[in-house]
């Protein structure tokens, strides 16, 4: 990380526990041990976070990334992987694609401007992208709408109702892994198909 952003970091977090330092003395009501040491453990966590959605944005390829993982833990992918085995493959895509080291033109052809890394599968002269590739390219529409069918069938009704009031960028961060507040059961089965389908695709 770059030397000037850290040391602000680390400023912001010293002036933040000395704030609370001053505000204890203000009051005259002083913190147990275990209060100040889980004051100061979140101070350093905030700062860590901080740190961690600096350094993901001083790389383009992470712009899906940023998106659809807000916390510094596993994702989903690996987590469905480990828990599915058979599903390594197709999680791995899903990885792939969110972490930008897929074949799409957006990341493949990195010698040519954004603008002229244009989908080559339907030439519809559109970036091929993730949300292109995913949502909107010709080539792949029969999977698609067999991903979109299945998804369907599969959720609850207040499963299915969520799902249908989502935009179409929303879905398609949903299919890449990011949190939404669906049931536990219906978020698994989107990520089962949604892993399977785009990997096939």
């Amino acid at each position: 990380m770059a030397g000037p952003v850290a040391e602000s970091v680390r400023l912001c977090v010293t002036y933040q526990l000395l704030d609370n330092v001053l505000q204890m003395f203000e009051s005259g009501v002083s913190l147990s041990k275990g209060m100040w040491k889980r004051l100061v453990l979140k101070a350093v966590d905030d700062r860590d976070h901080a740190t961690w959605r600096f350094e993901l944005s001083l790389y383009s390829r992470l712009r899906i990334y940023r998106v659809i993982v807000s916390e510094r833990s596993n994702i989903c992918w690996w987590r469905l992987a480990k828990h599915l085995p058979f599903l390594k493959k197709p999680c791995a895509t899903m990885v792939r694609l969110v972490c930008g080291s897929s074949v799409l033109a957006e990341f493949k052809q990195v010698k040519f401007p954004r603008d002229q890394r244009l989908c080559k599968q339907c030439l519809s002269n559109v970036v091929e992208d993730l949300y292109h590739f995913v949502m909107h390219c010709s080539c792949f529409s029969y999977s698609r709408n067999s991903m979109f069918d299945s998804i369907r069938s599969s959720l609850s009704i207040s499963g299915c109702i969520l799902w249908d009031s989502l935009g179409n960028i929303m879905q398609a961060n949903v299919i890449m892994g990011l949190e939404f507040p669906f049931s536990h059961d219906d978020i698994f089965l989107i990520r089962k198909i949604a892993c399977i389908s785009v990997h096939k695709m």
